[in-house]
């Protein structure tokens, strides 16, 4: 898994949203976002993810826990 930085995480947090990030939610955020980037990449391995609306559609089908 991708280790993010918690303060880059924290920058776009405040730049996006306008609050700020303490030092262990900041943390906890970055490691939020390298287990869904992780799960995304197993998911998803195509190289146009990214860009194909329809996988990602897909894949937050296959994620979503059953009967959702």
């Amino acid at each position: 898994m991708t280790r993010l930085d918690p303060g880059h995480i924290a920058a776009l947090v405040h730049e996006l949203h306008g609050y700020s990030l303490d030092a262990a939610g900041a943390v906890r955020a970055a490691a939020m976002v390298a287990g869904i980037s992780a799960a995304l990449e197993t998911l998803a391995a195509e190289p146009q993810f990214h860009e194909e609306p329809a996988n990602f559609a897909a894949t937050l089908v296959a994620l979503a826990p059953e009967g959702d």
